[in-house]
This record gives structure tokens, sequence and C-alpha cells, in this order.
């Protein structure tokens, strides 16, 4: 492999790095993701995917905030969490995803970063889903597993990008009208909650795939749905 081939490969990853440009899901897949805090203030500016497995941070970003060019950020733990406005400083970010912690903040408004498309906040000991998550339009995906989330508020009817909502094992005993708001929305979890009918509006929503358990509904309810091929019943 010869010098100028590896000095067009390198000024490659600096472009990538520097340029005020968002990278592609393609792009993303070969990057290194840092896992390490401290080698990852050595190299502020390389750090596009940050995936940290650490107990003792209880604020996030804090006093992280140089890391100008992350796209994905993954913090699993345990304890309490909290999430500061802080995180606005990460322009380019296009995922969140929280798992472990007690979420006990959020930001009330995440609307300008508008690169964002995927929030996963499962196992969070979330009661009430943060204002936050509903105040950016452009999230696809939202994940809330594994909480303790008993009612959604109509406000989930702002997410008019959202296609793929997870819900499962949750205390969650109904849906809001704004469901129907959701026009892009074609996979929905719904195992392991208190719902005991699915709206006839969410049934007929024509692209739109419905995940259940068996044991979570009444046998004759059960019957008169099963032959709506987006009920989807005891999938893994």
């Amino acid at each position: 492999m010869n010098n100028y081939f590896l000095l067009s490969i390198f000024s490659l990853c600096l472009f990538l790095v520097g340029c005020d440009r968002v990278l592609s899901d393609s792009e993303l897949i070969d990057i290194k993701t840092y896992s390490n805090i401290d080698e990852a203030q050595l190299y502020p500016n390389d750090v596009i995917k940050l995936s940290l497995s650490d107990k003792d941070i209880r604020c996030f970003p804090g006093k992280f905030l140089e890391f100008k060019n992350l796209h994905r950020l993954s913090l699993d733990g345990s304890g309490q969490l909290i999430i500061d406005e802080g995180i606005l400083m990460y322009s380019k970010l296009q995922w969140i995803k929280i798992s472990g912690y007690e979420l006990v903040k959020f930001p009330d408004d995440i609307s300008s970063l508008k690169y964002l498309n995927y929030i996963s906040m499962s196992n969070c000991k979330l009661a009430i889903i943060p204002k936050g998550v509903f105040s950016n339009h452009n999230i696809e995906r939202l994940d809330l597993d594994g909480n303790l989330i008993h009612s959604i508020p109509s406000s989930i009817g702002n997410l008019k990008s959202l296609f793929i909502l997870a819900l499962c094992d949750n205390p969650l005993d109904s849906l809001p009208d704004a469901f129907y708001e959701l026009t892009e929305l074609t996979k929905l979890n719904l195992k392991n909650t208190n719902i005991t009918k699915i709206p006839a509006s969410l049934r007929s929503k024509e692209y739109l795939s419905i995940y259940i358990d068996e044991s979570d509904f009444d046998s004759i309810y059960l019957d008169s749905i099963k032959r709506e091929s987006k009920i989807i019943i005891n999938y893994p």
C-alpha cells in the first residue's frame, strides 16, 4: 500500500470528521466507538460514537462538552442520571440511547437537535415520559420498553415522523386518540402491558403492525381480532 493511498484515506477521514455535514448510517458503520471517557477526551474531535457503561456518571454531558462531532450517544449504567441542557451542544446528534439508569431529568426542549431521529430510554424507571421527547418532530424511532409508564400524553401526536414505537413491559392501560395522528407509524409494540383493547382507529391503519402477547387479552376479544393480519401475536 503506497504512501499516496494512505494519505488519501487519512485526508478523507479528516474531511468526514471536520466537515459540518452529518454522516449517514452507512458511513457510521466502520467508525470507532469510544467506550472510555478518558480516551475520548484525548481526541474530542474524533468522537463520533460514544458508548459508556459507567455507574459513576450522574450528569451528562456535564463537563463533557467538547465532542462537537458526536452522532451517537449510548449510556448504560445504574443509579440516578441527569441529562442536562448541554446535550443541545451536540448539534450533529442522531441517537440518544439510555438504559438501566433512573432518568430523573431531561431537557424540556430538544427541537434544536434537528438530526436526532432515535431515542431509547429503556429500563429507566420512567413513570412519565419526559416532555422534551415530544418537542422534536424528527424522531423516527422511540423505545420506552421496561418502564413504569401508565399513560401516554396526547403530545405523542407531535411526532409526525415516528414509524417505530416500543412500549412493551409497561403498566400502560390506554392509548390516547392522538395515536391516530401518527401517520407514519408502521410498528407498535404493546407486549406485556395492561392494554386490553386496541382502538379500532389503530387497527384500521393500513400499514401499522401491532405486536401483542396473547396472555394480555380476553380470549373472546382476541378471537375477534386474530383475523386481522396487522395484529401480530406472541412474536419473539
